[in-house]
């Protein structure tokens, strides 16, 4: 009886030294081979439409360089590279600038100048008080306020020979000349008064471009059915233009065929179309440029976690859910 239970007892104790080794290679396996903890990036390095932002960081980049240089006064129609340079803007931003104006553009107006890409509204307010734009000839000759020329009266030479005297007639006509035999009619007193000249339109029409359909977009100089449809595809995707630059984003635009119609753009602000982010679904934030399906779907998480608070854009830029040009341009879209 007990070699029958001393048997026993070695196969239980055998098993347990089994079921404990077996825990220990278990253990020593999980910590060999336990995946990595898993790291989400911050939301600002998916940032959406980030080619924008890095076009536009070359007007920061000027804005930067702005800060040091002492401005003076120019014209910004005569100015050179040099000049530009000296005023704080970048070396892209000149080259650009340039580009601009050999393209035909001219600055008849200081607020001609704040249209230009790559002057944004910082660097504009604070170069206005030196914008001095003189008048080209043309504009100086169609001035009213010109006076003609004034030229010395002419005075005839004294005469140095006696004045010829004229041989008598044979027949002297009569001191008085003869009367008709009817009198000549006078003209009607009821003719209409001259027609004053009609003023002449300008030379390129204005398009609103926030309500004009693709045939009225085609008005613009540079701007085909290709480029007509996409700037309505853009402005359904934005909900309206409010400023002109704007342009600039659409799909396959360039700096060139931009100042073709530049000067030709006008923005009815009342039209833009604003989204309430509080209610809006992740599908119609995502396909806003300024937001994007990566924004979007962080939106929506803090909403749900957080509730309606975080639909503010200085939250928003406190967890790096967006960025500052991003937040600058959303406050003309978020009701």
């Amino acid at each position: 009886m007990c070699a029958k239970e001393k048997r026993r007892w070695n196969v239980q104790q055998r098993d347990a030294l089994g079921i404990v080794v077996l825990a220990l290679l278990v253990v020593i396996i999980r910590m060999l081979f336990a995946p990595a903890p898993v790291v989400l990036p911050a939301p600002a390095d998916f940032a959406p439409e980030q080619r924008t932002w890095e076009r536009r960081g070359g007007q920061e980049e000027g804005n930067r360089e702005s800060e040091g240089s002492a401005p003076f006064a120019f014209d910004p129609n005569t100015l050179d590279s040099a000049g530009f340079r000296r005023l704080g803007f970048s070396s892209g931003q000149t080259a650009s600038l340039l580009r601009y104006r050999n393209s035909g553009a001219v600055f008849r107006k200081p607020e001609d100048f704040s249209r230009a890409y790559v002057v944004s509204e910082q660097m504009y307010q604070r170069l206005l008080p030196y914008i001095r734009i003189e008048p080209t000839p043309r504009t100086a000759s169609a001035s009213p306020s010109a006076s003609p020329p004034t030229n010395p009266p002419l005075t005839n030479p004294p005469l140095t020979n006696p004045p010829l005297t004229n041989p008598p007639l044979a027949n002297p006509l009569p001191a008085t000349p003869p009367q008709p035999s009817s009198p000549l009619p006078s003209p009607p007193a009821n003719l209409p008064p001259p027609t004053p000249p009609q003023r002449t339109s300008s030379r390129w029409e204005l398009i609103e471009i926030n309500g004009a359909d693709t045939s009225r977009l085609q008005r613009l100089r540079g701007i085909g059915p290709y480029y007509a449809q996409r700037i309505v595809h853009y402005r359904e995707r934005l909900g309206g233009f409010v400023a002109v630059e704007q342009l600039l984003e659409v799909e396959g635009m360039d700096e060139e065929r931009f100042a073709l119609f530049a000067l030709q753009v006008d923005i009815d602000h009342s039209l833009v179309r604003k989204m309430d982010m509080r209610h809006a679904d992740q599908s119609t934030l995502g396909k806003h440029p300024y937001i994007g399906p990566y924004a979007a779907r962080w939106i929506v998480h803090y909403r749900e976690q957080l509730g309606d608070t975080v639909c503010t854009l200085p939250s928003l830029l406190r967890r790096n859910i967006i960025n500052t040009r991003q937040a600058q341009w959303l406050e003309y879209y978020l009701e």
